[in-house]
């Protein structure tokens, strides 16, 4: 299995955790805490599907795409660093580090790939 494969998985499975580990562990009935497993859903999905070597390159490229969003949306936790409760605060940079860590994967994959083609 191709490492991006597996990073996509495990990257999926780590956001659905932090977005239920954060719903549940706020006391709140927030819906917004669980915004980080609803990246991590169809980012697994992405991971699972791309195991399959012929949807490979689709999957992971739709990955690259959510992750690079999910990354863009997180980051406004530096704008909103005030108005942000301590736990808003860690699911954001929680999330914004494994979306990050996964696109710089991802584009070293890409950058291999494009240089062994």
């Amino acid at each position: 299995m191709r490492i991006t494969v597996l990073l996509t998985i495990i990257g999926g499975l780590c956001l659905i955790l932090t977005g239920v580990a954060f719903y549940l562990g706020t006391g709140t009935s927030s819906i917004t805490a669980l915004i980080p497993a609803f990246i991590g859903g169809p980012l697994l999905m992405c991971g699972l599907v791309a195991m399959n070597p012929k949807a490979l390159k689709v999957a992971i490229h739709v990955a690259a795409v959510l992750v690079l969003l999910a990354a863009v949306g997180s980051s406004r936790v530096f704008i909103k660093w005030v108005d942000l409760s301590n736990a808003a605060r860690s699911a954001q940079l929680i999330t914004l580090t494994i979306c990050v860590t996964l696109l710089t994967a991802y584009i070293l994959s890409f950058i291999k790939a494009r240089r062994s083609a």
